[in-house]
């Protein structure tokens, strides 16, 4: 026999199907499709750590934000059978057993620990001769649950430690516990955690004959404010049928025919910016001039200015209408002369001068022409030179000759040292601010010294090496970012995200180190960037998330944390001058302040649900039980849990330990 001490935590937190969303809430209706008993509810309430108890009219279950397990008590004739499972009230105590009152009348007691009922309210007829009918049951912090009758004879003060002891409940109404009044309105306790007793006379306080008058707070209805403000922003409108709820993270839960509710609520730090329906937003640039130019998949270029969205033509005019400028645009950039750079994947580079003028570069016989006609990268070196990344056709560098044209310098012609069989496929450049180019490819990543000349540029590779754990985790290299304390990220397509070790950066096989927080998502990274504070802003397939390098700690946002539950691209987030970071999306364009956005101070409370044994079909709840005994033939088991979040539990992560010597390992829930 083998005692098991249940014992996890959430390493990284951060945001079921959708019924509606909009900008600044996102809402779940869950029924009985979902797992739970039954469409129709008579009430939910929150237990200390922070379990959803829910009435139903088929029994009573709880909701961890994965799953929904119901309780629905033993066989007809057992100790603890259900007169009826249709449930009119719950309330939690404050050791976490519910109290339950049937439909039909019926007292219970759910105890969470051993996941079985208790008709107390059969025990209770027994001691004190004459049935029990439950009006009202309150659970106070004092460790005390009230339990009022409806015709006011058997009025209960019950302690917790002690629930379904009868002969240690106090019967209050009688002549050792008196009160003023025929029956009790409500149980409430004060700041001092006194207990106050409101009957159809006055205010009393318990275990004293001191009685009040009403206060206008006794005899008002109590309007929830916080409730108010939710109800308002979802557009809700009371209604007598439903019932309602707020939970401690400021979650609303509310009840109709069709099933349980649940809203959550998010600050509205993200924006949008619409694009093209349907069309991802492949490049970014945020001009000197304030405005934002976003190049979409179909080849359009919307300008945001003043508030003003407009649309470049091929000829380079401005439109009010969406027009379509070339093919697929990949990479935005302005130099330092005011000219902006477009690359399109298929049609080359173009340039627009500040007059407006068009300049169109294309793969030709001449040698000294574009060596292809994927551009993925625009970048400027500290000589003003603009270097191009095409995907397929390597390193360009465009040297403006006297007469004005450009000549593009390539493996091709005076860019010798360049590697001419791989690193053919350029998706980003990175210039570190000491003169050195970090060239992300298909292939690896290349270095290089920008301030040579181009015929004297020596070119250094690292890819990914095979059973060496400093290499490159894959050389699919998606991009460098290099953070304002000299930190060289690396993203790879299925590799992650790493540092570069290596203090030189002009030699070959650069040794790589992981940066561990931000690899505990498996998701791959599209494209990173730095705010004015100094943390690293990762787009992902599934959201976005901020490293913060001095605390190591992260912050995700899922697609549910962001308007309308968008979707990300790989475009190159840019900031504009007043610190707003701008991200492409599917359709337009998602801006933030990213000083604006704090880390949530929300920790879950982890409980354990389940466990089954191997060779079982039965899952055995546990909840409250914090120690599970296992015999010698039930070794092989799987236990379930679930941290209580239920804003966004998709970005949560697991990690445990079986004991103090091992190292963390990362799991599902269960």
């Amino acid at each position: 026999m083998k005692r098991i001490l249940l014992s996890t935590f959430v390493y990284v937190l951060l945001v079921s199907p959708t019924a509606a969303q909009s900008g600044n809430y996102f809402m779940r209706t869950f029924t009985v499709h979902d797992g739970m008993p039954a469409n129709l509810i008579s009430g939910m309430k929150q237990d200390s750590r922070g379990l959803m108890w829910i009435a139903t009219w088929n029994g009573l279950c709880c909701y961890d934000g994965y799953k929904f397990t119901s309780f629905r008590g033993g066989e007809r004739g057992t100790d603890d059978a259900l007169s009826s499972n249709r449930i009119a009230m719950i309330q939690p105590d404050s050791r976490d057993n519910i109290w339950v009152r049937t439909y039909d009348g019926g007292l219970y007691l759910f105890d969470t620990r051993q996941c079985r009922f208790t008709n107390v309210g059969r025990l209770v007829e027994q001691r004190f001769g004459q049935p029990l009918q439950p009006r009202n049951m309150y659970a106070l912090p004092s460790g005390h649950t009230w339990i009022t009758d409806e015709h006011g004879r058997l009025n209960l003060r019950i302690d917790d430690r002690y629930p379904t002891d009868v002969a240690r409940m106090e019967v209050i109404g009688t002549e050792k516990y008196p009160i003023i009044g025929h029956y009790i309105r409500k149980v409430e306790c004060d700041d001092k955690g006194r207990e106050w007793i409101v009957t159809d006379s006055c205010r009393m306080l318990y275990g004293t004959r001191q009685c009040r008058p009403y206060s206008r707070r006794d005899t008002a209805t109590v309007v929830d404010s916080a409730l108010a403000r939710r109800m308002a922003i979802c557009g809700l409108h009371r209604s007598d049928n439903a019932k309602y709820y707020v939970d401690r993270q400021g979650n609303l839960w509310f009840t109709s025919s069709r099933g349980l509710s649940l809203v959550t609520f998010r600050d509205n730090h993200f924006s949008e910016l619409p694009v093209v329906a349907g069309q991802q937003t492949r490049s970014l640039l945020c001009r000197r001039d304030g405005s934002l130019w976003a190049g979409s998949n179909d080849g359009r270029v919307a300008i945001y200015s003043h508030g003003q969205l407009s649309w470049l033509d091929a000829t380079g005019h401005v439109s009010r209408q969406p027009v379509r400028f070339a093919d697929r645009i990949y990479a935005l950039y302005e130099d330092s002369r005011g000219t902006v750079w477009i690359g399109t994947k298929g049609h080359g580079l173009y340039s627009v001068g500040a007059g407006g003028a068009v300049g169109h570069y294309l793969p030709s016989a001449d040698r000294y022409s574009l060596s292809h006609d994927a551009v993925y990268a625009i970048a400027e070196d500290a000589m003003g030179r603009v270097w191009i990344g095409t995907f397929g056709g390597g390193l360009n560098i465009a040297v403006r000759q006297a007469d004005g044209s450009l000549r593009f310098l390539h493996d091709g012609n005076e860019l010798k040292g360049y590697p001419k069989r791989e690193f053919r496929k350029i998706r980003r450049l990175t210039f570190d601010g000491h003169g050195r180019a970090l060239i992300s490819t298909t292939s690896g990543l290349v270095t290089c010294d920008a301030r040579r000349q181009p015929a004297d540029m020596a070119f250094y590779t690292t890819g990914h090496r095979p059973a060496d754990s400093l290499s490159l985790y894959s050389s699919d290299v998606m991009q460098t970012l290099v953070g304002s304390d000299g930190t060289v990220y690396v993203a790879t397509l299925g590799g992650g995200i790493q540092r570069i070790a290596d203090d030189q950066l002009l030699k070959g096989e650069l040794a790589m180190q992981t940066v561990e927080p931000l690899n505990a998502t498996a998701v791959n990274a599209l494209a990173m960037a730095e705010d004015r504070q100094g943390n690293v802003w990762i787009v992902r397939e599934s959201g976005i998330e901020c490293y913060l390098p001095r605390q190591q700690q992260l912050m995700l946002f899922g697609r549910s944390s962001l308007p309308n539950a968008m979707e990300t691209t790989d475009a190159m987030p840019v900031a504009d001058s007043s610190g707003r970071l701008w991200v492409g999306t599917l359709g337009g364009v998602l801006a933030f302040r990213s000083a604006a956005i704090h880390k949530s101070r929300f920790r879950p409370d982890i409980v354990f649900t389940s466990v089954q044994y191997q060779g079982e079909r039965t899952v055995h709840p546990l909840l409250s039980r914090s120690v599970l005994t296992v015999l010698p033939d039930e070794r092989n088991l799987t236990v379930s849990f679930a941290a209580l979040d239920y804003e966004d539990n998709s970005m949560l992560q697991y990690a445990y330990k079986t004991d103090d010597r091992n190292q963390r390992r990362y799991a599902s829930n269960e």
